[in-house]
């Protein structure tokens, strides 16, 4: 039992940091930033994406949609690319 709790915390976290990471990649875009980002430039728009959850999850009456929402989207997102990488299929494009 607490071998399955602790994996639940941990793909709780995975879900979160993967919305926080893609949320960080619109801002990005959004700023045209360039193609290709340093580590540090990833990581500061990975802080945005953080800030930006957390001021969306501070909304009355929509916080918590926002947080399901963005887990489901970050535990997808974290599930297809460990399959492309298991599996060795990456696409050619974007979805």
């Amino acid at each position: 039992m607490t071998a399955l709790a602790a994996t639940f915390v941990v793909f709780l976290f995975l879900k979160l940091a993967t919305s926080a990471f893609a949320i960080g990649d619109v801002v990005a875009r959004f700023r045209r930033a360039p193609a290709e980002l340093t580590a540090g430039q990833s990581l500061w728009y990975f802080v945005a994406g953080v800030v930006v959850l957390a001021l969306l999850r501070a909304v009355p009456g929509i916080g918590a949609l926002v947080v399901a929402l963005g887990a489901a989207c970050g535990l997808g997102a974290w599930t297809m690319q460990v399959y492309r990488a298991y599996t060795g299929a990456y696409m050619s494009h974007a979805i």
